[in-house]
């Protein structure tokens, strides 16, 4: 029998305000951080979406329907290469598909079992535009906007909002987005392309050097072995590449050729009957602003190449959406060759099933440069070719000195909020609520100064959420910082806590001379062939009692470092004494097909 009703709580405010529509037979449901903690704050009961759908059950459904995907996705491409020469129409945009699948499934299923067992529904909340509504005017001059539509916090909840049958909608303020923010971001990214456009234009006038470098996403390692190759390279950044004219082609309009394999797919996944239009409408857009011009565009990146000739395409992230894949098919069929960096730093020490789709995309022949043999080794399946050169980040973040001088650096990971797929890898908001207050109250009952370093993925929400969960302790003695790389500050600390193993302060923490503590409440997220290593560099914890003991000897000056050089070698670099750039630089140099 249902109950007679669920109230959904988004924000940060406190219930009592609310108190005559959560009174009688109503069950409390807290979807975001914000309103877990504001619940736990008021001492309101309530329910989370872990009590809706086991997350290990979502682990498991998640998988298959990713196996589906890429299945689907081959045989629709099939059905288009009677249209284009290039031939992963959707499988060239698998990542960003996957991605937006599983929230979509996490979502799908909390939503169902919503409906199920309520009679009414209420919300409370921000009401946000329905789920895509903006999404009709992407074309191929900012194809991110695809990608970025799934992930992020007002995305998620915009998605959900979109799944429900909501009776009563009682709309409270709570967007955490400081516009101004907003605007000085979209001005920074603006400047950026511009000055890349820019420095294109001046290079294909003086040409003073005979070769060319194409780079996507100047980032990571990539970041840092850039002005080594200006020494005998142009640098020319693939961002503006989204100014060729495209020509859509009018023979695909309206012809769908998806359309009975989506049917397949719902009529497997009976759990998105209720989401059909939405997942026909991403098709559909896909199809309408990407693909009717993808032809046009690949001529167009033929021209390029044969214009500037390049010696190799860089990847700092590997490719992630069609434009980046179709881009690397015609380099392929130029004998380009295309260079992927390893970015996520110890991917050896987590199982992370969307790797297969970025990094180590087989459909793309390139040549993978990791940090360490055993990353290469763990990740041997996926890779044709390549080489574990090391990390110029990683040997150059180990080389800086600096004397640690503050107590304690807590680094938490980012909330599955942000996109549900971390659950993947990682702990649900439930579980990660529970987890800060833990780490902060340890600390805090220590008598110990601490800054938590919130991370750069969405930290206004971040920030809010953390001095709100900081101001249940009334203590001086944490600092809340953001605004830049946590890699500034890392060496300042005698104590690191990382709360997340996929995180890329894994691989730097591997560098640092100090203890650094692993609180990870499952130990099944880290990889067993290599458990032994981990607990080598890390102290891992399960446990607040483990970790409070933890605290508590460093506290009392017992608290050994475990760094070890032996582990560098074997994660970071291969050499403590030599820069990997030259070795990378000269790789790339003198690679032949």
């Amino acid at each position: 029998m249902k109950s007679r009703k669920v109230v959904l709580l988004e924000g940060f405010f406190n219930p009592a305000d609310i108190r005559q529509n959560i009174s009688g037979d109503t069950d409390v449901l807290a979807v975001t951080p914000a309103s877990i903690l504001a619940c736990d704050i008021y001492k309101q009961k309530y329910i989370a979406f872990d009590s809706l759908y086991n997350a290990h059950t979502f682990r498991k459904e998640n998988l298959l329907l990713i196996r589906d995907i890429e299945f689907l996705f081959g045989e629709i491409d099939n059905e288009y290469k009677k249209y284009f020469t290039y031939p992963r129409a959707f499988t060239g945009n698998i990542y960003p598909f996957i991605v937006f699948f599983a929230s979509l499934l996490y979502i799908s299923r909390i939503s169902e079992s919503i409906k199920n067992t309520y009679q009414k529904i209420s919300y409370i909340g921000t009401k946000y535009p329905v789920y895509l509504s903006k999404l009709d005017k992407m074309n191929f001059r900012n194809n991110e906007i695809f990608y970025r539509y799934t992930f992020g916090i007002d995305n998620m909840l915009a998605m959900l909002q979109s799944t429900l049958i909501i009776d009563e909608f009682i709309e409270i303020n709570t967007n955490r987005i400081n516009d101004k923010n907003k605007r000085l971001n979209n001005l920074k990214n603006t400047l950026h392309f511009g000055k890349h456009y820019l420095l294109m234009i001046i290079n294909s006038v003086t040409r003073r050097k005979t070769d060319t470098v194409f780079i996507f996403n100047i980032n990571y390692e990539v970041l840092h072995i850039k002005e080594f190759l200006k020494r005998d390279y142009n640098i020319i950044h693939t961002s503006v590449i989204t100014l060729l004219k495209v020509r859509k082609d009018r023979k695909l309009y309206h012809q769908y050729l998806y359309s009975k394999y989506v049917d397949d797919l719902i009529e497997k996944w009976t759990v998105f009957r209720s989401v059909k239009q939405y997942i026909l409408k991403i098709f559909r857009i896909y199809h309408d602003c990407m693909l009717t011009g993808i032809e046009s565009l690949g001529k167009s990146f033929n021209q390029y190449l044969h214009r500037y000739n390049p010696h190799c395409l860089i990847h700092s992230t590997g490719a992630i959406t069609v434009i980046d894949d179709l881009f690397c098919f015609i380099a392929e069929n130029r004998k380009i060759p295309i260079f992927y960096f390893q970015h996520a730093g110890a991917t050896s020490f987590h199982s992370d099933p969307y790797n297969k789709y970025c990094d180590y995309n087989e459909n793309i022949k390139k040549i993978n440069i990791l940090y360490s043999v055993k990353d290469f080794d763990e990740n041997k399946d996926f890779l044709k070719e390549g080489a574990p050169l090391g990390s110029v980040q990683l040997y150059e973040f180990y080389h800086k000195k600096v004397q640690a001088t503050k107590d304690i650096l807590y680094c938490p990971g980012i909330f599955a909020i942000s996109s549900y797929k971390e659950i993947m890898r990682s702990l649900t908001d439930l579980e990660k609520h529970r987890q800060c207050n833990e780490v902060l109250d340890i600390i805090y009952r220590s008598h110990i100064s601490a800054d938590i370093k919130i991370h750069v993925i969405e930290e206004d929400y971040y920030y809010c959420y953390f001095i709100n969960l900081l101001n249940t302790f009334k203590s001086h003695e944490f600092r809340l910082l953001k605004g830049f790389k946590v890699e500034k500050i890392m060496k300042d600390y005698k104590l690191l806590i990382l709360d997340f193993i996929g995180s890329q302060l894994i691989a730097l923490s591997i560098l640092i001379e100090v203890p650094v503590i692993l609180y990870i409440k499952d130990k099944s997220f880290i990889n067993k062939n290599y458990f032994e290593d981990v607990l080598k560099i890390f102290y891992v914890v399960e446990s607040k009692d483990e970790l409070g003991e933890l605290i508590d000897q460093y506290k009392k000056g017992m608290l050994e470092p475990k760094f070890n050089i032996d582990m560098v070698k074997k994660y970071a670099f291969p050499d403590v004494d030599k820069n990997p750039k030259t070795d990378i630089y000269d790789y790339i140099k003198n690679y032949k097909q």
